[in-house]
């Protein structure tokens, strides 16, 4: 199977097709100023680590270790 998660990936894609991606995202929130998810909901996932300065690759991680323990 294909992994969804890539930079290039829109956020609500990430949520729809990965039920715990919400929980992931809303982690980071103290770490945005803001939710994520609220203001960014169609935004690249790449697009969003630049904006608030979070750490992709571990974000990335997270979110492939999900994808898997979902297959």
């Amino acid at each position: 199977m294909i992994s969804i998660v890539t930079p290039d990936t829109i956020l609500l894609d990430l949520v729809e097709r990965c039920e715990g991606a919400s929980d992931i995202f809303n982690r980071y929130n103290a770490l945005a100023g803001e939710c994520i998810l609220c203001y960014n909901l169609f935004e690249p996932l790449k697009k969003v680590v630049e904006k608030y300065k979070l750490n992709g690759v571990e974000i990335m991680s997270e979110l492939k270790a999900l994808e898997k323990a979902e297959q």
